[in-house]
């Protein structure tokens, strides 16, 4: 497992296994906003932006996860997982 998101990319590791690196980097936000300025038309930046915040809900980062789905809710309009976000974010307001 790599130490964090940049090292990932750095290494070419691919984007539908950057997830994974997603747990165990704190500075993942930073990051993945670099990523999708180097990579504007990456299809997999949904799901890495999606299975963030999922992550931070789980680790009970809750305003974190606030900023991260309001934003995702805006970019990704039309997202298979749009329902799954909008609770995520109800219930981290909640908390």
């Amino acid at each position: 497992m790599y130490l964090c998101f940049r090292e990932a990319v750095a290494r070419g590791v691919p984007r539908w296994q950057l997830w994974h690196v997603a747990r165990w980097c704190p500075l993942i936000a930073p990051i993945l906003e670099a990523y999708k300025a180097k990579n504007p038309t990456s299809a997999g930046i949904e799901s890495i932006e999606f299975s963030t915040a999922k992550t931070l809900y789980n680790n009970e980062k809750y305003s974190q996860v606030t900023k991260s789905l309001e934003t995702y809710l805006a970019t990704y309009t039309n997202s298979l997982n749009i329902n799954d976000a909008r609770y995520f974010l109800a219930d981290s307001y909640l908390k």
